[in-house]
């Protein structure tokens, strides 16, 4: 549930709960006084029932002494009552004396209003009735009975409710503590705390808040946050271990040819006794090491600008079979040279999307592999195959399921080649820059500057492609590159 929702949901209830509460009660003692009414009236109506026996009595309704009425005050006990004559003449009234003025006066219009009505306030029940004798009214008597019970109850019940009251009001509110603490305060300190953690120690601890709400938003976004500065940082610190690796394989791979370009150079320069001969084969060597210098650097611009540039390669549309006849064909020259069979194959689609450049490049620098990595007398594989056609048979049987998964939905441009393969250990690494594999570095046929199959990769996922390689040690390699096709039109 929404924060917001549950705010709403909760001030509702907070505001609701005490009122319908103090209803509820209100009710329950509003039928309790409800039932206490009624005894107390047949108690007060039974009193001055009783009362009336002495207080009608004709002779205390007329000018005497006070003390002639000590009998009746003594029969009172807690009930007050005044003695008028039908003028308004009051005779003898037991209120405190402060407030009792004997013979005076009251307004008879007030006096004769409510006559034998029994009257309640919320101290006293009062009534008033007249005295006859002989059929002619000689006075008014006033009786005002103090509701003691009712006042105790009164009282009680105020206490209840007050009670009541502040019990439900703590309730509440220690209730929307423990849940406001639970739902809002503790994921927030919580957050705090792993964001100091995060930006002192960069500590990736998972927050453990999973609901969906405004506060989970906020964590999970903390979380994506959190995990990209951990993945920005780990692909800057893998791109410095790379620059550094590369420049320790370029220095590397520099040494060798500079030594024998300067001490071939020396040798022309200082040595006057070589022979025509001699200087031809020094100064081919020298170009020979020239050539390999210039072509490791013109791959490692590639590699660094393919690295650093987050520009779209530029893709056209190519017709299938005339594009990759193109493609697979002029390595026949290079394989002959080695005494090498090339073998080639082209089952392409209709047409495609593709950088025609970029993928010249990446099948030249495969070639370039299959050719230096196989020996005189061997075979290598060029054949480019849609997913309507079979997988040829020449592939290597070891090969074929894990090529068959690569594939699917696809085009595939695979590059066989028999040789020496590669060993399980390293092919995981085959793609990483500057990697040649064992003591690759050492063998003078061997010379590459080991960029061209990262070259490869990243030309290919430019692409919306993919590329893969298998290899066998004794048996051969193959890599092939997965091309995405277009629907056709029917």
């Amino acid at each position: 549930m929404k924060i917001r929702t549950w705010l709403l949901i909760t001030y509702f209830l907070v505001m609701i709960l005490p009122v319908m509460t103090f209803l509820l009660l209100y009710n329950v003692v509003k039928n309790y006084e409800k039932e206490q009414q009624l005894n107390e009236f047949i108690e007060v109506s039974t009193k001055v029932s009783e009362l009336e026996n002495y207080i009608t009595n004709p002779t205390l309704y007329k000018i005497q002494k006070e003390s002639n009425y000590d009998e009746l005050t003594d029969r009172l006990n807690e009930v007050t009552v005044t003695l008028y004559r039908p003028d308004g003449v009051t005779f003898f009234s037991s209120v405190e004396p402060s407030f009792n003025v004997p013979y005076m006066r009251v307004n008879t219009n007030q006096l004769y209003r409510d006559l034998t009505v029994l009257k309640e306030n919320h101290r006293f029940y009062q009534i008033k009735n007249p005295v006859f004798q002989d059929g002619q009214m000689i006075g008014i008597y006033e009786l005002a009975i103090p509701r003691v019970k009712w006042l105790q109850l009164f009282d009680y019940q105020s206490k209840i409710l007050g009670v009541g009251a502040l019990s439900l009001f703590i309730v509440i509110y220690m209730t929307m503590m423990v849940v406001v603490h639970k739902k809002i305060i503790q994921p927030l300190k919580e957050l705090q705390v792993q964001m100091t953690a995060f930006g002192e120690t960069q500590q990736n601890r998972t927050l453990l808040y999973h609901r969906n709400d405004e506060i989970g938003a906020v964590i999970q976004r903390f979380e994506k946050m959190k995990q990209q500065v951990i993945d920005s940082q780990q692909a800057v610190k893998k791109e410095q271990q790379e620059k550094q690796f590369m420049i320790a394989s370029l220095a590397h791979d520099l040494k060798t040819p500079l030594t024998v370009i300067h001490a071939y150079a020396e040798s022309l320069r200082d040595d006057q006794h070589l022979s025509s001969n001699e200087k031809k084969e020094y100064e081919s060597i020298l170009f020979e090491k020239i050539h390999y210098m210039k072509q490791m650097l013109d791959e490692l611009s590639v590699y660094t600008s393919l690295q650093a540039s987050t520009k779209k390669i530029d893709v056209v549309e190519v017709e299938g079979e005339e594009f990759f006849e193109m493609l697979i064909s002029g390595y026949e020259e290079v394989c002959e040279q080695k005494n090498i069979q090339l073998y080639t194959e082209n089952y392409p689609q209709q047409s495609y999307e593709l950088s025609p450049k970029e993928l010249m490049r990446v099948v030249d620098n495969l070639m370039s592999n299959a050719v230096r990595f196989t020996k005189s007398g061997g075979t290598i594989y060029l054949a480019v195959i849609s997913s309507a056609h079979s997988i040829p048979s020449w592939v290597f049987p070891a090969f074929r399921s894990g090529i068959e998964r690569f594939r699917e939905r696809g085009t595939i441009l695979i590059v066989q080649n028999e040789g020496e393969g590669i060993a399980s250990t390293n092919q995981k690494f085959v793609f990483e820059p500057f990697f040649q594999g064992d003591d690759a570095r050492t063998k003078a046929h061997h010379k590459n500057s080991g960029l061209g199959l990262s070259i490869a990769k990243i030309l290919m996922e430019k692409q919306k492609g993919a590329i893969s390689l298998w290899s066998e040690e004794k048996l051969g390699t193959i890599v092939a590159c997965y091309l995405k096709e277009r629907e056709e039109a029917e």
